[in-house]
C-alpha cells in the first residue's frame, strides 16, 4: 500500500498496514530466496494466496467493512503461514519465516479495537 494511502487512514490502522507490509515483505523474501530453491519444501500456495488476499483487502479508508475484511484476511494470512510452519523442515524454518508471524500477530493486534467496535468514529464521538 502506498505512503500517501497509508498516511491518510487513522494511527492505528496504518500501524496495522505498515505490520502487515512488513510480514508481506519477510514472506516474500522467504519464499523467493529460502522455500522456492529448497527441494524439500512443502507447498506454499496457501500462504501465497493468503497474503496476496491480505494486499487486496487492506482498507483505504476507516470505513467498517474495510478494515474487518482486512482483519479477516489478515486472520487467514496467519493461519495458513503457522500452518505451513508445523510442517517446514527444521532446516528452513529460518530467517524471515520466524520475523512473518509476528508481524502479523502486530497487524491484527492493531485492529482489535476496530473489531471490538471501538474503531475511529466511536473514539470521536
Amino acid at each position: 500500500m502506498g505512503g500517501a494511502a497509508v498516511a491518510a487512514l487513522p494511527e492505528d490502522l496504518a500501524e496495522a498496514v505498515s505490520a502487515y507490509d512488513a510480514a508481506n515483505l519477510a514472506w516474500g523474501r522467504y519464499w523467493r530466496y529460502v522455500l522456492r530453491p529448497a527441494a524439500q519444501a512443502p507447498d506454499a500456495g496457501a500462504v501465497r494466496a493468503a497474503f496476496g488476499e491480505a494486499a487486496l483487502a487492506a482498507p483505504q479508508s476507516d470505513q467498517p467493512e474495510e478494515v474487518l475484511a482486512f482483519f479477516d484476511a489478515l486472520a487467514t494470512a496467519f493461519q495458513a503461514l503457522e500452518a505451513l510452519l508445523v510442517r517446514l523442515p527444521e532446516e528452513l524454518r529460518t530467517g524471515d519465516v520466524l520475523v512473518a508471524p509476528a508481524a502479523l500477530r502486530e497487524a491484527i493486534a492493531a485492529l482489535g479495537p476496530w473489531v471490538a467496535g471501538e474503531g475511529a468514529g466511536e473514539r470521536r464521538g
